[in-house]
């Protein structure tokens, strides 16, 4: 322990010795956050309960947040629901705030938003920012309220001001879309890097972004492959498959292919179609990774399923060649089919062979040909030269 923490500490322990019941919930801050001592949550509990059954309204909400998070006592809702209604009854302002939060999330009492948002807003015209920035999100949801970008804003930019991490996020995104605003790129990125500061992942990806394209800051690849870097090492899919492209692209960064693949597989793992159909071409091909027909056909499927474009082309593929599945023309042909209707003419084409060969479908030109037609006027040389032969035969 320093030496001022270690006075500190004796001074407000004198304090409480001598009376000063505001000094128990005080050394409860300092347990539980640590401040120069051993974080210990049930040290810190038991000097809140003692300034909260004295009376202390802060003390009551800091003893009802261990209890909601089950932090050096067992969880209890219902107890932290007690302590909450304490705080509310000598007009505690955070007391209002997590009172609505019991009704927003339908915690012990019934979901009622409308009891939420009226003690958001009481709670909120006391300056507590978690209240602004719920207040702010009805007005810009229009849950109970008339929908109001304006209004939303100015209650984002009360709770962002005094620090709030989500009410910055909030911020960066109304200015980034327009919403009831101009768009200003660079009040965004000012907004979201606050948010990011604070550890919020997804605006570290946002600031990543701004980076990376030149968005509202002077393009900047090496901070942008740092921000999303952070975001990517808290778990965020979209950063993790970003993050993958610029390291196997050395943009920013070295270029570190097979730590790439790393990444790419992470984010697949964490449900990013994407990633999906990333990391299985790259089993397909065998490129920074061991190829695995097995792994590639589980990877492109689950992208498939998810209406991928390109994996539902690679899974058509497998199932006509029988890589990683067995052999099934129909199921290639139905892979096929879902990303032909999704503009890729490459698969339109295969359609139309499929149909005019009879191939995991039954023969039938009429159908053939539209396909055909599709493909070609986008381009696809096959199809125009199908065609061609077509209508040699037809003469």
């Amino acid at each position: 322990m320093s030496q001022d923490y270690n006075l500190g500490l004796n001074y407000i322990k004198k304090a409480e010795e001598n009376g000063v019941v505001s000094a128990k919930n005080t050394l409860g801050t300092i347990f539980r956050d640590g401040l120069g001592v051993k974080q210990d949550y049930a040290v810190a509990a038991n000097y809140f309960r003692e300034a909260a059954n004295q009376g202390i309204p802060q003390a009551q909400v800091n003893l009802a947040e261990l209890y909601m998070d089950g932090l050096g006592v067992m969880q209890d809702d219902r107890e932290a629901y007690r302590l909450i209604q304490e705080a509310v009854a000598a007009d505690f302002p955070q007391g209002k705030y997590y009172l609505g939060i019991f009704y927003y999330n339908g915690t012990i009492v019934k979901q009622d938003y409308n009891k939420a948002f009226n003690l958001f807003l009481e709670a909120a015209e006391q300056n507590n920012a978690e209240a602004q920035y719920y207040v702010g999100k009805y007005y810009e949801e229009g849950t109970v309220v008339k929908q109001d970008y304006e209004e939303a804003r100015v209650w984002f930019t009360r709770a962002a001001e005094q620090g709030d991490a989500d009410a910055q996020l909030a911020l960066g995104y109304i200015y980034e879309k327009g919403l009831g605003v101009v768009v200003d790129k660079q009040q965004s990125a000012i907004w979201y890097l606050m948010a990011a500061e604070q550890g919020i992942s997804v605006a570290q990806h946002k600031v990543g972004i701004s980076y990376l394209y030149g968005e509202g800051v002077q393009k900047n690849e090496k901070n942008a492959a740092e921000w999303l870097a952070k975001a990517a090492h808290q778990g965020n899919p979209s950063s993790q498959l970003l993050y993958g492209s610029l390291l196997y692209d050395g943009i920013g960064v070295s270029q570190e292919r097979k730590e790439a693949v790393k990444w790419f597989r992470k984010a697949a793992e964490a449900g990013n179609i994407e990633s999906m159909y990333v990391i299985g071409v790259a089993y397909l091909t065998g490129e920074d990774i061991s190829q695995d027909y097995n792994e590639a056909a589980n990877w492109l499927l689950k992208a498939a399923q998810n209406n991928h474009p390109k994996a539902q082309i690679e899974a058509g593929y497998l199932y006509y060649d029988g890589t990683g599945v067995v052999k099934n023309k129909k199921n290639a042909f139905n892979q096929f089919l879902a990303s032909a209707e999704q503009g890729i003419t490459e698969a339109q084409r295969n359609v139309a062979y499929m149909y005019q060969e009879g191939e995991g479908i039954k023969a039938d030109i009429n159908q053939a040909i539209p396909w055909y037609q599709k493909a070609a006027k986008a381009g696809n040389a096959a199809a125009q030269q199908a065609l061609e032969e077509l209508g040699r035969r037809a003469d």
